[in-house]
């Protein structure tokens, strides 16, 4: 159809949920696949799932016979999910996954970030666009003295978020997302909320939350290369140590909803 020999085909595929794992097999099967999309799927493995005859089929496993680079989109309110579980796929075995956390969105929904990150993607895959690498990451809690550009704000201090950033590309924005958790040990519809990030004469990048230490955070950076943007993110940050447990899905419905139900 494309007048391409399929053996000089290149591919990247994705997919979503469940079909997330299916993407990442393909590319294990075949080498024609260059890139992956891997979205919405934060199921967790255990060492004993790598030694399960199925073990090809999850990615800590097969990401050693995977040639193809991998993107991760995910949700900051992924129902269905437990907090932090991304962490435990990345850091199970090493992957070498480059994130991007979308805040404020959630398992049933589609942010303009998705279709931005494909096509950055597809460009980094096929074109060799370079990738935004963010590292370092730190806080520091501040007393009502610390002045933040030029400024005293007091009112009990607050938090300096801090993180280098490594990348050619130009820096459109950086932004530290934080979050309060009310919903303990669920984490679910929770509001994220930005500050921007400004550079330093060190190659740092801080920025300040007034008040109430948070929660959790991560870091945002959207940038600019071979004509595309696009997000990458940290991976999220915790910082009181609240507990989690598995959010109970409910689509694209609120934690608060319910049904109706009538008698008859």
């Amino acid at each position: 159809v494309m007048g391409v020999e399929k053996e000089q085909v290149r591919a990247v595929v994705g997919g979503h949920s469940k079909r997330a794992t299916c993407a990442h097999g393909a590319a294990t099967m075949d080498p024609r696949v260059v890139g992956v999309v891997y979205m919405g799927n934060e199921s967790t493995w255990t060492e004993r799932h790598l030694t399960y005859p199925e073990r090809g089929m999850f990615p800590p496993f097969a990401d050693r016979y995977t040639k193809a680079k991998t993107l991760y989109i995910g949700g900051t309110n992924e129902d269905g999910y437990t907090m932090y579980n991304i962490n435990q796929i990345v850091g199970l075995t090493g992957l070498k996954w480059t994130i991007a956390m979308v805040p404020n969105d959630r398992h049933a929904s589609m942010s303009e970030k998705h279709f931005m990150n494909w096509k950055m993607w597809a460009a980094h895959c096929f074109e060799g666009r370079p990738v935004t690498r963010i590292g370092e990451l730190a806080y520091e809690e501040k007393d009502e003295d610390f002045e933040w550009g030029g400024r005293r704000y007091g009112a009990g201090g607050g938090t300096l978020f801090r993180c280098k950033i490594d990348t050619p590309n130009k820096i459109i924005q950086a932004k530290v997302w934080y979050v309060y958790c009310d919903d303990e040990p669920y984490w679910r519809d929770l509001m994220w909320y930005p500050e921007f990030m400004v550079p330093q004469p060190d190659g740092s990048w801080v920025g300040y939350v007034k008040g109430r230490l948070p929660d959790a955070w991560l870091v945002e950076v959207k940038d600019i290369a071979h004509g595309r943007p696009g997000y990458v993110t940290s991976l999220p940050q915790d910082i009181t140590g609240k507990q989690t447990m598995r959010r109970n899905s409910r689509g694209s419905r609120s934690r608060n909803w319910t049904p109706i139900t009538t008698k008859r």
